[in-house]
């Protein structure tokens, strides 16, 4: 037993009788202050009322915070005020877009080409090219072609697509008889323009297929695009027909 009472003497746990008591520290009663936590010998230390406040409280081994009490008021939120209209057409239908990675808008419409007149059976398409927050249209021309080009009238409506770097309209006319690159003649005709520059000039439309883009039309393959166009609901079925760009397809 001895033994043991010594040895806890020399640790300095337990003061031997008659020894000197060790000097309290200043603010602090039996122990000592080291960088503002009072220690009692044989404790851990703890922290001043000041640093309570400012630091997490150790309980059993658990490290407890205040937390975070968060905003008293609500902050005001809503919507943001939807973006100007921008007028394209007094007298366009069956619009598309396709918006670019930049937020670009591209859009094209099929328009009458002489509403109410002698030539109210042919339209004619327009394209614009609208920039985030623009209020106008900022490619030269809203007519990508010549409209004699694409005779008869385009029923679906123009399509507009990107293709890699570069945009493709798509125009399905009915019922004027064309020649087609195969050789044979059809009074369906799916017609193709491109563009190399965000659509600031076109290339003249050529005929690419047969089917009409009623349904929908898309482009998929990755770095072999291809262009798929589906018709709406019909007799039959759905039909589809998949063009390579620079070919001649007949559904």
């Amino acid at each position: 037993m001895r033994q043991i009472v010594a040895r806890l003497v020399a640790l300095g746990l337990i003061v031997a009788a008659g020894a000197p008591a060790a000097p309290a520290a200043s603010g602090a009663q039996g122990g000592r202050a080291q960088n503002g936590l009072t220690q009692v010998r044989g404790t851990e230390p703890t922290a001043t009322t000041a640093q309570a406040r400012r630091r997490p409280v150790r309980s059993r081994g658990v490290y407890r915070t205040p937390g975070y009490r968060g905003l008293r008021r609500v902050p005001r939120t809503g919507s943001a005020p939807p973006p100007p209209s921008v007028a394209l057409s007094p007298n366009g239908w069956n619009p598309d877009v396709h918006v670019d990675a930049a937020g670009t808008a591209h859009v094209v419409w099929a328009e009458d080409l002489d509403p109410g007149g002698a030539n109210h059976v042919n339209d004619i398409v327009r394209y614009c090219r609208l920039p985030r927050g623009a209020a106008a249209c900022t490619n030269p021309s809203t007519l990508p072609f010549d409209p004699a080009l694409t005779p008869s009238e385009d029923y679906a409506g123009p399509r507009i697509l990107q293709v890699g770097d570069g945009l493709v309209i798509l125009t399905s006319r009915y019922p004027a008889v064309r020649e087609h690159p195969d050789g044979g003649t059809s009074d369906r005709a799916l017609y193709a323009a491109t563009s190399t520059d965000g659509g600031t000039t076109w290339s003249p439309p050529v005929i690419v297929g047969t089917q009409a883009a009623s349904g929908d039309a898309l482009v998929w393959g990755g770095a072999a695009p291809r262009i798929t166009v589906l018709s709406d609901t019909q007799t039959g079925g759905t039909v589809a027909q998949t063009v390579v760009p620079g070919a001649y397809v007949r559904a």
